[in-house]
């Protein structure tokens, strides 16, 4: 039940796009991060250089292990990503498991959110869930930065927010 409940939804989307997509980059598990004040200022985050933020691995640790249970607001994940075929103006960031409201930009531009390979159909928000981001434009060859704000409102039981798994760039084959 526990697969079933917080895992197989990403593993099938995860196989769909392995069978339908070209993978531009491996998984990217290790993140900076920062938690964002009370006004949430996500400009300044996402421009800002993350090089002296503490490092996070999203498959192996969550909001609660890196001692943030009780956090009720915005953490800026940041990544720096080589992109060697950008290719198509089809490609796509894809956050394998996400918890809460997100935003992903890229390059300092937000990426807009693509409901229709996600199981979140109205908003960038879910609990263990995959959502997927436009990236079409917004890449280019050579290090790309990518930011992920993430939103948490309430606690739930696993202690678990933002990203919880990996994040991928792909594009159609």
């Amino acid at each position: 039940q526990y697969f079933k409940r917080y895992w197989e939804q990403a593993y099938r989307n995860a196989a769909v796009l392995d069978n339908t997509s070209k993978w531009i980059t491996p998984a990217i598990t290790s993140w900076h991060y920062q938690k964002l004040g009370a006004d949430g200022d996500s400009g300044a985050s996402v421009a800002a250089d993350h090089e002296g933020w503490p490092v996070t691995d999203v498959a192996r640790q969550t909001w609660s292990s890196i001692g943030l249970y009780e956090h009720m607001g915005k953490l800026c994940y940041s990544a720096t990503i080589r992109i060697d075929d950008v290719g198509a103006s089809d490609a796509r960031v894809w956050l394998g498991k996400v918890a809460g409201n997100m935003r992903v930009f890229i390059n300092g531009t937000e990426a807009e959110f693509s409901p229709d390979s996600s199981a979140a159909k109205q908003a960038p928000r879910g609990f263990c869930a995959s959502l997927t981001f436009n990236a079409g434009g917004l890449l280019k060859k050579g290090d790309n930065r990518i930011a992920i704000i993430a939103e948490r409102k309430s606690l739930d039981e696993l202690g678990v927010g933002g990203l919880i798994g990996p994040v991928r760039v792909y594009r159609g084959k």
